[in-house]
């Protein structure tokens, strides 16, 4: 269920699962990744939805959703050329921004990395990330907005990397799954020994 790789965990979000089967979800929707921090994860989850910044939560008693400040996302609007679609477009960076591939929400940009220490010792550079179910004509499709000169995903082009959405349409997605990424760092005692065959 989506382009998912090597070192992801996911754990199924119930709630968001049945909203799915009720909609008749399963089996038409897209799916698509969206990226969040360990910080901000209680507070998606509390709300079962994404939010675009400007939007008032009550997770956040009330206050709008900025742009994150510890990242180089594009804070402002602007005319773009859309290389997926070939069409001049104006790009507003106030929007849900979603992907059909987690190698893509691992940017920096989008992702941030968490640092966890286990049982002996175990170093993990940890993201997290949700899965999404998105309907079909509520969002639309560009290209990768993170400077990248080479392919980023063998499975996505680089063109048609980056879902977006305003989101003003209710229950046009839903929240499937809590993935988790985890890492070992090269800092780990004995890394090599614990690396899967």
């Amino acid at each position: 269920m989506g382009n998912m790789q090597f070192g992801w965990v996911r754990f199924v979000l119930r709630s968001g699962m049945l909203q799915a089967k009720a909609l008749g979800a399963l089996d038409d929707w897209d799916v698509a990744f969206h990226s969040t921090t360990c910080e901000m994860l209680p507070k998606v989850l509390a709300t079962s939805r994404l939010v675009k910044p400007g939007d008032r939560v009550a997770a956040l008693d009330g206050q709008a959703v900025g742009i994150r400040g510890d990242t180089g996302r594009i804070r402002k609007p602007f005319v773009r050329h859309n290389r997926h679609t070939g069409q001049k477009e104006w790009f507003d960076p106030r929007q849900i921004f979603l992907t059909p591939s987690i190698r893509y929400c691992c940017q920096p940009h989008y992702s941030r990395v968490q640092q966890f220490i286990g049982p002996s010792d175990c170093k993990c550079d940890v993201r997290i990330a949700l899965q999404v179910l998105l309907r079909p004509g509520t969002y639309s499709v560009g290209h990768q907005t993170v400077g990248a000169t080479a392919l980023i995903d063998p499975c996505v082009s680089n063109d048609s990397i980056e879902y977006y959405t305003k989101g003003d349409e209710h229950g046009s997605h839903i929240l499937t799954g809590l993935l988790v990424g985890m890492e070992l760092r090269e800092d780990t005692p004995g890394k090599a020994s614990r690396r899967p065959s």
